[in-house]
């Protein structure tokens, strides 16, 4: 006769097999293993976001100082990334800052406008290599930062030649609201969470100061315990915002990493060994929706390190094997995808930036 489980037997086994696969990721997320890559012909790569597939975009740029996107996927296979309106000229050409989990990704391109003056205009490309050129009302120059899993893009625009920057949501039909801290000196958008919660910094006459964005457009600013200088990179789907903070205006302005959680308490960290000098210290960069917070601390002969900083405040560091280790040199990660791998860049020992994964 066939045995069957009771429902407290199947309780227990089902429990078992949530814990098993909950342990297998923790594992795969934690191996702490580094690719160092570069697309062909780079002779700098820059990594700007990673999704939830592990593929890592960013900018790099060729010998002829054009630059263009990629799209490096787990099985290392590198798409480059050319707006078909792009520039190719010096300092012309093709930038990504942003990937979602559907292969969508933003940023901007660069291209002369009538009058002969190079501008940055703002781009969506869909998961099936199609692109779609965007301009914010009234901008002279616009740039995607980031996009979520709906396709809302964040980013930001100046109507002006001069240094006048604002901020930006475009909706998934393609409609876009500007929008900016009042009576500010600049509005800087860094990122988008999945409910289209913005987060970035603005300066005005104190200095620079951090704000969350509802979905709603009700803007909320803030400010790290003591800080002159706040400056918010990133938020999870939860809410939390991280980045880093100055406290000093002097010789000795060291960086300080934060967390904001969603009711908009604000804590402070340090990661050991991180340097006490000017400049030096840590920068919070990426932050998922475990609460792993991502990002690379200077030490005391301001050389760059990758942390990793779990929820409960222990830290993890790490380099590129490929790293520098002279001053200024070194690794830097920028973010960190819900499994818990990371992506970023180093500065290798002949002084060239390129890009990691670390599984």
């Amino acid at each position: 006769m066939p045995r069957t489980l009771s429902s407290a037997g199947k309780f227990v086994v089902l429990s078992v097999i949530l814990l098993f696969l909950a342990s297998a990721i923790l594992l795969y997320a934690s191996t702490g293993v580094i690719t160092s890559f570069n697309p062909p012909g780079a002779i700098r790569a820059d990594a700007a976001g990673i999704n939830a597939a592990g593929t890592v975009v960013g900018t790099w740029t060729d010998s002829q100082n054009v630059l263009h996107g990629y799209i490096r996927n787990l099985s290392s296979v590198v798409t480059v990334v050319d707006d078909p309106d792009a520039g190719t000229q010096s300092n012309e050409g093709t930038f990504i800052f942003g990937i979602n989990d559907l292969g969508q990704v933003t940023g901007s391109y660069n291209a002369l406008d009538s009058s002969g003056t190079i501008e940055p205009y703002g781009f969506v490309r869909d998961q099936y290599g199609n692109y779609t050129t965007f301009i914010a009302p009234g901008a002279v120059r616009t740039w995607g930062m980031s996009i979520n899993n709906s396709g809302v893009i964040a980013g930001g625009y100046s109507p002006n030649e001069g240094a006048e920057i604002d901020g930006l949501i475009r909706d998934v039909s393609g409609n876009i609201t500007n929008f900016a801290v009042p009576n500010v000196g600049y509005t800087i958008v860094e990122a988008i969470n999945a409910t289209s919660q913005i987060v970035g910094d603005f300066s005005d006459a104190t200095g620079d100061h951090g704000f969350v964005r509802s979905p709603s457009g009700a803007i909320k600013t803030f400010d790290a315990p003591g800080a002159i200088h706040t400056y918010a990179v990133a938020i999870s789907n939860n809410g939390v915002v991280t980045g880093y903070h100055v406290d000093s205006t002097d010789g000795n302005a060291v960086r300080h990493g934060f967390y904001r959680d969603a009711q908009g308490n604000i804590m402070s960290f340090d990661v050991p060994g991180a340097g006490t000098g000017d400049t030096q210290g840590t920068y919070a960069m990426g932050i998922n929706a475990a609460g792993t917070i991502t990002g690379y601390y200077s030490d005391s002969n301001s050389i760059l390190h990758g942390f990793v900083r779990d929820q409960s405040g222990s830290f993890v560091t790490f380099d590129d094997p490929n790293a520098g280790t002279k001053t200024n040199q070194g690794t830097f990660p920028c973010c960190i995808n819900r499994l818990g791998q990371i992506a970023g860049g180093f500065t290798g020992t002949e002084g060239r930036v390129r890009s990691f994964v670390r599984k």
